[in-house]
């Protein structure tokens, strides 16, 4: 995912936020990296059950944003909405991400389709991981690339990062009713804790501080004579239970 910078005046504006986030290819940016990512249209990947054993990826639903370029016409409209017709007068900004050949491919791929389908000009930056960091958070940016993996099987670990006052909340997101539904939600279990947290993601996906563009995968390889392993959504592998049969 990337980052706006809500500091900035540039991007103050919801309809520019969600302008932006209607203008990415996410389908052909999976497909071009070409290792099994997710195109994303929310912020908790795949995986994560809520009380009810439903996943709450496919519950929680894709907030209007579509992962191909079918909402086109309505970004168009909400960045003319906001001023900026045809992109015209809309700032030149820069988008950020730390130094990989991956990474540099997805930003490259975000500044053509934010330039052919909006009218809207960047330019690209990249720095090493440790400075990036530490740019990132100090709010040092306009746009720039973000990612994040939970140590725990819940979409707390994920959402909680964007409240306020989270080390790791780099857009500076602050919305005292998001706060509230992550600080009630820890304290209730069932279906209760998991409605919270759907409410939570509602109210991220409406004001959009980010950009989702894609869930990670893992690929594994296993001979069909390697049974009874299992692999949990965290990427922990168990053998405890495993067995060859010839």
């Amino acid at each position: 995912y990337y980052n706006f910078n809500l500091k900035l005046e540039l991007f103050n504006d919801a309809r520019v936020r969600r302008a932006l986030n209607l203008a990415i290819d996410r389908e052909l940016i999976c497909e071009t990296l070409g290792a099994g990512q997710i195109p994303a249209a929310g912020f908790v990947p795949p995986g994560f059950l809520d009380a009810n054993g439903n996943d709450f990826f496919e519950t929680a639903g894709t907030y209007g944003i579509a992962t191909d370029l079918s909402k086109l016409d309505e970004a168009k409209a909400l960045l003319a909405e906001a001023g900026y017709p045809g992109g015209a007068g809309f700032p030149e900004f820069t988008i950020m991400y730390n130094t990989s050949e991956a990474h540099k491919m997805v930003a490259e791929m975000i500044q053509e389709q934010l330039k052919t389908n909006l009218g809207i000009n960047t330019k690209l930056e990249n720095q090493e991981w440790a400075v990036f960091q530490d740019t990132r958070k100090a709010g040092n940016y306009e746009l720039a690339r973000g990612g994040w993996l939970t140590d725990f099987m819940d979409p707390s670990g994920l959402l909680s990062i964007f409240t306020s006052q989270n080390a790791y909340n780099d857009p500076k997101f602050n919305n005292a009713e998001y706060d509230q539904l992550l600080s009630d939600s820890a304290k209730v279990g069932g279906q209760e804790h998991f409605d919270l947290l759907y409410k939570a993601q509602d109210i991220l996906m409406s004001e959009l501080p980010i950009i989702p563009v894609y869930h990670y995968s893992d690929f594994m390889l296993a001979k069909d004579k390697l049974v009874g392993w299992d692999r949990s959504v965290l990427g922990t592998i168990d053998f405890s239970g495993a067995s060859i049969v010839e």
